[in-house]
């Protein structure tokens, strides 16, 4: 019943139309007309198993209708009748009404109806099966299933009214160009026992004829339900029209048909294998919804009592997945609004402009926005992706602020540790005096130089802000600690360990001064005494010979067991305070390397995995050096 040219007659004006024949006033234009004087036949429309239907001028009328009538080849009018009187008692916007039944001259039964425009869903899920861009535009997957869910209720229409289909496939629901939908070819339909009067009739006039019995089988290979296949017609009822509007619901989700075409004889021998009834797996590269699967699994369960009770209870179910659709569709247009939004903000953040930062704040929260009402938008993801991988070239005001921030807690943190550090320098004077002093004027520049070091250092928890200077003046007076030193036992011995430690410190502090001008306040510290020895400005520490050196102490004697103690606590002291320094150093570091790693486990995941596994060798590259929890 389909126009094969298009919108054809159906564009015409109705004032075309009703002019086309002017009536004569009076009632006798009025009277009834034969068939042959009242219908024109122009051309055929489509041919059954039972009839052809051709497109007809209703003269009376002025229209165009379709006509179906039997084929000279399958002369059951009984059957014929039957569906005439079935599919116009069907009152339904989805089922074609009849507008005219009777007997040509020639005796053969004839009928009129509707003539429908539009396109048939085998037809549309071939076109969407090839990759036609237009079909796929014009027939969303919406569109289709709210077409569907009108099928489902005109059929759960008929089987209120004791009417079952019996041949529901997609050749025979047409979808109009105006959001119509039909439900078409009624001839195999089978009454049940309605309490509907208007269907008394039909029944009382297709009794004899029925068109089933028991072990014959009616309908279409590859849509009948198991018991309709089997020809168990007592089990034939609503829920096999429901099996086979299941069928079609995974032909338009799966663009390919549940079971393969297979003649009579294979299908009843494969009637007991289990198929696999979600369209998901049969097409993956649909990305057919879980909600979806479950619809059709219900549907297409072999027993009838598993199966869904009703069309109308498939409609049902179709209707809430859209609802969700719907709602998912109006976050999808809210993301795509955001993302158009991020791009154009990244743009000129990448720019590197006057408003970079702005841009990329702006970009960030658009992106995170898109992100958050449809997660699996990969145009959003790809935009975050390439924020993250590009970071601004200058620090922001606001990041600067933050990183400040975190450095003068830190200041203050080794501000307290290098204070201490200092003062239990202290704990050496009782070995210096058990050893016995020679010089006090070194002893006194080593405790001065102590004291300062360390009210520099504390000085730093008060004022952090002012570290770098404070370091600076700390390294001065560390220095001279180290000059004086020098004095215990000249330059080569105790004072580079305690140059070594201070060296160290003053790299690793957060605000320490480059690395020239530490090297330089320590070379100072050890050359200069020893320059001064050479030039004879101060007492030589060091008598060479031909089989040794001999140490000359100035600031304390050097008797054997005092000295063994001190040189030994020195060296423990000195190991186990750099030891823990350097303990902290590498904890802190180790810490900050997992706070990193889980940032950036965290930002991948905004991203979909597919791109994740793209950037996964670059995360997952062995490091060269050990990783910092080995070395615990």
């Amino acid at each position: 019943m389909s126009d094969p040219k298009g919108m054809g007659p159906a564009s015409a004006s109705l004032a075309d139309t009703v002019n086309d024949s002017p009536l004569e006033v009076g009632t006798s234009v009025l009277s009834e007309l034969g068939f042959d004087e009242r219908y024109e036949t122009r051309y055929l429309l489509g041919e059954g198993g039972m009839g052809q239907v051709l497109v007809a001028k209703d003269r009376q009328i002025g229209r165009d209708i379709a006509l179906k009538r039997m084929l000279e080849t399958r002369r059951d009018g009984a059957r014929f009748v039957r569906e005439a009187r079935i599919q116009g008692q069907l009152e339904h916007p989805a089922i074609v009404p009849v507008y005219d039944l009777g007997l040509d001259p020639q005796g053969d039964a004839w009928f009129t109806m509707k003539q429908v425009h539009g396109s048939t869903l085998a037809d549309i899920i071939k076109r969407l099966r090839s990759g036609d861009a237009t079909a796929r535009t014009m027939y969303s997957r919406r569109r289709l299933l709210t077409a569907f869910s009108s099928v489902c209720l005109a059929i759960d229409f008929a089987h209120a009214r004791g009417v079952v289909h019996r041949d529901l496939k997609p050749e025979n629901v047409m979808l109009g160009g105006f959001g119509e939908v039909y439900v078409l070819d009624w001839g195999i339909a089978k009454i049940l026992g309605a309490t509907d009067p208007t269907l008394v009739d039909a029944r009382a006039h297709s009794s004899a004829s029925n068109g089933t019995s028991v072990g014959q089988i009616v309908g279409t290979i590859g849509y009948m339900a198991p018991e309709q296949l089997m020809g168990d017609i007592d089990r034939i009822g609503a829920r096999t029209d429901v099996w086979a509007l299941g069928a079609i619901l995974f032909e338009l989700l799966a663009l390919d048909p549940l079971f393969p075409q297979r003649s009579l004889a294979e299908s009843l021998i494969h009637a007991h294998d289990e198929v696999e009834t979600r369209p998901s797996v049969r097409a993956p590269s649909e990305q057919i919804p879980p909600e979806l699967d479950a619809i059709c699994v219900a549907a297409l369960a072999r027993d009838p009592d598993h199966r869904l009770a009703s069309a109308r209870e498939l409609s049902d179910t179709i209707e809430r997945f859209l609802d969700g659709d719907r709602d998912a569709q109006r976050r999808r247009e809210l993301a795509e609004d955001h993302l158009t939004r991020a791009e154009t903000a990244t743009a000129r953040a990448l720019a590197n402009g006057p408003d970079a930062v702005d841009a990329r704040r702006q970009a960030m929260q658009e992106v995170s926005r898109a992100l958050a009402l449809d997660p699996t938008n990969e145009q959003a993801s790809d935009a975050m992706l390439q924020l993250l991988l590009s970071p601004p070239p200058e620090m922001p005001a606001e990041a600067r602020e933050e990183l400040h921030a975190t450095t003068l807690e830190a200041v203050r943190t080794i501000g307290w540790a290098g204070g201490f550090g200092f003062l239990s320098m202290y704990l050496f004077l009782p070995m210096y005096l058990w050893m016995g002093v020679r010089d006090w004027t070194s002893v006194g520049l080593a405790v001065v130089a102590i004291a300062l070091s360390a009210g520099m250092a504390f000085a730093q928890i008060r004022w952090p802000q002012h570290g770098r200077l404070l370091l600076r003046v700390m390294l001065a007076t560390s220095a001279l600690l180290i000059a004086a030193l020098t004095r215990f036992a000249g330059p080569l011995v105790s004072a580079p360990i305690l140059a070594l430690v201070i060296c160290v410190s003053f790299t690793l502090h957060p605000v320490g001064p480059r690395l020239p001008g530490i090297l330089a306040f320590v070379v100072v510290g050890l050359v200069v005494p020893m320059v001064l020895e050479q030039l004879g400005v101060i007492a030589r520490s060091y008598e060479f010979s031909a089989g040794g050196v001999r140490v000359i102490p100035h600031m304390v004697e050097l008797r054997p067991t005092p000295t063994l103690i001190t040189l030994s606590l020195m060296s423990v002291a000195t190991a186990i305070a750099m030891t823990a320094y350097l303990s902290t150093v590498r904890e802190t570091l180790r810490k900050a390397q997992e706070q990193l790693h889980l940032h950036s486990w965290n930002l991948r995941q905004l991203v979909p995995a597919k791109i994740q596994r793209a950037y996964q060798p670059r995360a997952s590259r062995p490091s060269m050096a050990p990783p910092m929890s080995s070395a615990r």
